[in-house]
C-alpha cells in the first residue's frame, strides 16, 4: 500500500476550541445497568425471590436515567460554546506505527465517555423508555418467574441498556463499534429468548445474520476513516475534515481520487452498517421477524435502543456526510423506498406485532430520508417523537396480547374499547401521533422532514432542481397516508365493532378494580393477575367478553342447558350466550376454515334436568371413539374417521360410526381455539355421549363451578380443528 498527498498537511489531532466539562460520575450511567446485568446473569437462577432480580434490574436503569438526567442539568448550565462532558477512564490500546494518510500515526484508542446535546438527548432517551420496558417487563414476564428464565431474560434487557449506552456516550468510533456489536447481540438472545420455538429461533439468527451483513460495511467505513484521518476520536475527526477536504487528490490503496470520492465512499460503507441496524432496504427483513420475542423485546428495540443506532451514527458523523452529496443522495432515496414500501406491506397484515413492525420500518424510512435531505435536526427529532409514540403502541398492544391469551391476530379481537379503556385511549393518542394528525408530536416531526426533502427540489427551481427530492418528497406523502390508513385500520379491528374472539378476557389486566366486582358477581374476576384473585375467584375464571351474563351451574339444570346446545365453530346455538363470529384462519395458515358444526334442533333429550356423571378420562377419547386417529389434523382423517371441513355430515349422521338417532338435540360451541364436543347427558347412545361425558371441563370444578379451559398456547393444535 501506498500513501501519498499532492499537498503538505498537518494532521489536526485537537478537540474543539471549546474545552470540554470533567466530569467523575459519567461512567456510571452506562456501567450501571452493566452491574445489574453481572448481579442478575450470574446469581439471579439462585435468588429465590424474583422480587430481587427486579429490584436489581429497575434500580440499576433507574439509577441511570438519574444520572443521565443530573447530567443534562448540568450540560444545559454550561456556555451554549462549551456544552460537552467527557470523562476518560482508562486508555484501551495503543496504535503504534500505523500507515495512514500523512505517514505514520501513533495513537492510542481510550476508553472514553463524551456528554453533549445529542448524546445526552440519546442517554435520556435509552434510560427513561429502557425503565420504563424494564417495568412492563415485570407484569408481562410473570409467568417466566417459575421456570427460571425470568432472570435471564432482565439480565439480557440490562445487558441491552449497556450496549447501546456505551454506543451513544462513547467518545469515539472504537467505542461506537463496541456498543454497535453489543446490541446486535443483545437482540439476538431477546428476540430468540424461546428459543425452543423454532420461529423464533429461526427470527434471532435471521436478525443476527442480517446485522452481520451491515457490519461489513461499518468495518470497512471506519477503517477508512483511520486511513484518511489517523484518528478514530469525534472531536479530532471534526477538526480533520476541513483540512482533508482542502487537498486535490488522496492517494490511497494505490487508487487517486479527489477527497470528495472519499468522503463518498466512507458515507455509503457506513450506510450499509446503519441499513443493517436500521432496517432499510434491502437489510429490512430481519426487524418484522423480531416480534417474535417477547413484546417488552419488541418495543425495547423499536423506540429506544437498536433501530436508533444507525440513525445517531449518521448524525454523529454529520461532519463527513456533508462532505459527500452521493452518500447523501444514497440515504435519501433508500429511507424513501423504505418508507413507502413498508407502508404498503403494514396494510396486508393481521398480527397487530406484524403491523407495528412494519410502522417502524417505515418510519425509520422517513428519519433517513431527513438526514439524506441534510436536516439532521429533523431526522433526530423524528427519532424522539416516535420513540415515544411507538413505544406506547408496543406496550398497548402487549396489554392487548396478554388480555386475548397471547391471541396476535386482529381478526380474532374487536370491541375491545369498552373491556379495555385506559389501552384504547393511550394506543389512540399515539395512533394519532403516528398518523401525523395535529397538534401531535408526529405532525411536526414528519411535517418538518417532507418539508426539508420538498425544499431541496423547490428552491432549486421545478426544472433546474434535484429530480430525486420530488420522488422522495411523493414517496414520502403516499408513505404517510398509507400509515394513518393501517394505523386507523388497526385501531378498528382492535377496539371497535364486536368480539370476535373465542372466549378471551380481554380486560382482566387493564382494569383491577373490576377484580372486587368480580368476586360478587358469580366469581369470574377480571383483575389484573389470576394470581392475585381470591383462590376461589381463580377456581372459576371464565373467560370472555360475555361474562358479564349469568354463569351456568354445574348443581343444577343450567349446565344441562349449556352443554346440551353445545356450540363449536361460531354458529349460534343457545340464546342465553351471545354469538361469537366466525372464527378466521389460524395465523399460520393460508385459507379460512369453515364451520365444523351446523346447529340441529329437535326435541329435548330424555330425562333433562338430571345431573350428568362427573368426567373421568381424557380429551382424546372423544378422537378414539367418534373422530378417528387423534393424532390427525383437521381434513386428514383416515376412512371411518370424521372430515372436520365438512360438518353438516355429522348432523345428518353422516362421517359417524353409529348415526345420531333420531330427536337427539344437537348444539354446537366454538371453545377458544381448539374444538371440544360437549353433550350433555349421558343417557344418550354411548358411541356419541359416553366420550362427550369423559370430558375434564364438562363438570367438576372447584366448588362445583363450571370452568372454561384455559386458551391454548399460540401455534398448539387440538386433536379436533385448528
Amino acid at each position: 500500500m501506498t500513501t501519498t498527498m499532492t499537498a503538505d498537511m498537518t494532521l489536526v489531532h485537537a478537540a474543539t476550541t471549546a474545552a470540554s466539562q470533567p466530569s467523575t460520575l459519567l461512567w456510571l450511567i452506562p456501567f450501571l445497568p452493566l452491574f445489574g446485568f453481572l448481579i442478575n446473569g450470574l446469581s439471579g437462577k439462585k435468588l429465590r425471590n424474583t422480587k430481587v432480580v427486579d429490584f436489581i434490574a429497575l434500580g440499576s436503569v433507574g439509577a441511570a436515567f438519574l444520572l443521565t438526567l443530573y447530567h443534562f442539568i448540568q450540560l444545559v448550565g454550561l456556555p451554549a460554546d462549551g456544552r460537552s462532558i467527557h470523562q476518560s477512564l482508562w486508555t484501551w490500546f495503543d496504535v503504534g506505527g500505523a500507515r495512514v494518510l500523512g505517514g505514520l500515526s501513533t495513537y492510542k484508542i481510550e476508553w472514553a465517555y463524551k456528554f453533549d446535546a445529542l448524546s445526552g438527548a440519546m442517554a435520556l432517551l435509552v434510560t427513561g423508555a429502557g425503565f420504563l420496558i424494564h417495568l412492563f417487563s415485570t407484569g408481562y414476564m410473570a409467568e417466566e418467574r417459575n421456570d427460571g428464565r425470568y432472570y435471564r431474560f432482565m439480565a439480557y434487557l440490562n445487558l441491552f441498556v449497556f450496549s447501546m449506552l456505551n454506543l451513544v456516550l462513547g467518545a469515539n468510533i472504537m467505542m461506537m463499534f463496541l456498543g454497535w456489536e453489543g446490541v446486535g447481540l443483545c437482540s439476538y438472545l431477546l428476540i430468540g429468548f424461546y428459543f425452543d420455538k423454532e420461529y423464533a429461533a429461526i427470527a434471532g439468527k435471521k436478525a443476527f445474520v442480517t446485522n452481520r451483513i451491515g457490519d461489513f460495511g461499518f468495518m470497512i467505513g471506519f477503517f477508512l476513516i483511520f486511513m484518511v484521518f489517523g484518528s478514530l476520536d469525534y472531536d479530532t475527526l471534526m477538526g480533520s475534515v476541513r483540512e482533508i477536504s482542502s487537498l486535490k487528490s488522496i492517494t490511497l490503496f494505490g487508487i487517486t481520487h479527489a477527497p470528495t470520492w472519499w468522503f463518498n465512499l466512507i458515507g455509503c460503507c457506513l450506510f450499509v452498517g446503519a441499513a443493517g441496524k436500521s432496517a432499510q432496504i434491502p437489510l429490512y427483513v430481519w426487524l418484522p421477524d423480531a416480534m417474535a420475542g417477547p413484546t417488552p423485546v419488541s418495543a425495547l428495540i423499536h423506540a429506544a435502543t437498536m433501530v436508533t443506532s444507525g440513525l445517531y451514527m449518521i448524525t454523529r458523523l454529520n461532519f463527513i456526510y456533508v462532505q459527500a452529496p452521493v452518500a447523501l443522495a444514497v440515504v435519501l432515496f433508500v429511507g424513501a423506498l423504505t418508507a413507502f414500501v413498508a407502508a404498503s406491506m403494514g396494510l396486508a397484515q393481521y398480527d397487530i406485532k406484524k403491523v407495528l413492525a412494519y410502522s417502524t420500518v417505515s418510519q425509520l424510512g422517513f428519519m433517513f430520508m431527513g438526514l439524506g435531505a441534510g436536516a439532521f435536526t429533523a431526522g433526530m427529532f423524528h427519532v424522539f417523537t416516535h420513540a415515544a409514540f411507538k413505544a406506547c403502541l408496543f406496550l398497548g398492544s402487549g396489554s392487548v396480547i396478554m388480555a386475548c391469551h397471547h391471541e396476535q391476530d386482529m381478526r380474532n379481537m374487536g370491541g375491545l374499547r369498552k373491556y379495555m379503556p385506559w389501552t384504547f385511549l393511550s394506543m389512540g393518542l399515539a395512533t394519532l401521533a403516528i398518523a401525523g394528525i395535529f397538534p401531535f408530536s408526529g405532525f411536526f416531526s414528519k411535517d418538518e422532514i417532507l418539508w426539508k426533502v420538498f425544499e431541496g427540489w423547490y428552491h432549486h427551481g421545478a426544472y433546474d432542481g434535484p429530480t430525486l427530492n420530488l420522488v422522495a418528497w411523493i414517496l414520502g406523502m403516499l408513505g404517510a397516508f398509507m400509515t394513518a390508513f393501517y394505523m386507523t385500520r388497526l385501531m378498528i379491528m382492535t377496539f371497535y365493532g364486536e368480539y370476535r374472539g373465542a372466549g378471551h378476557d380481554p380486560y382482566h389486566l387493564t382494569v383491577p378494580s373490576e377484580a372486587h366486582h368480580a368476586a360478587d358477581d358469580h366469581g369470574h374476576g377480571h383483575g389484573q393477575d389470576d394470581a392475585r384473585l381470591p383462590r376461589q375467584s381463580r377456581s372459576c375464571h371464565c373467560r370472555g367478553p360475555w361474562t358479564q351474563r349469568p354463569r351456568p351451574r354445574a348443581d343444577g339444570s343450567a349446565l344441562e342447558h349449556v352443554a346440551a346446545r353445545v356450540h363449536l365453530c361460531g354458529v349460534r346455538g343457545d340464546p342465553g350466550l351471545p354469538e361469537p363470529a366466525p372464527e378466521p384462519a389460524h395465523p399460520r395458515q393460508g385459507v379460512r376454515q369453515r364451520p365444523l358444526l351446523q346447529v340441529a334442533r329437535a326435541a329435548p333429550l330424555p330425562g333433562d334436568g338430571a345431573r350428568p356423571r362427573p368426567p373421568c378420562a381424557a380429551l382424546h377419547r372423544i378422537c378414539a371413539d367418534v373422530l378417528g386417529d387423534p393424532h390427525l389434523g383437521p381434513g386428514r382423517h383416515p376412512a371411518g374417521g370424521l372430515d372436520l371441513r365438512h360438518g353438516p355430515q355429522l348432523v345428518q349422521g353422516q362421517g359417524l360410526r353409529h348415526p345420531l338417532p333420531q330427536g337427539l338435540r344437537v348444539g354446537e360451541r366454538q371453545i377458544l381455539r381448539g374444538r371440544v364436543l360437549r353433550v350433555g347427558h349421558h343417557r344418550a347412545p354411548q358411541a356419541l355421549l359416553r366420550p362427550a361425558l369423559e370430558l375434564r371441563h364438562l363438570g367438576g370444578g372447584r366448588h362445583g363451578e363450571w370452568r372454561r379451559p384455559r386458551h391454548p398456547p399460540l401455534g398448539r393444535t387440538h386433536a379436533l380443528g385448528g
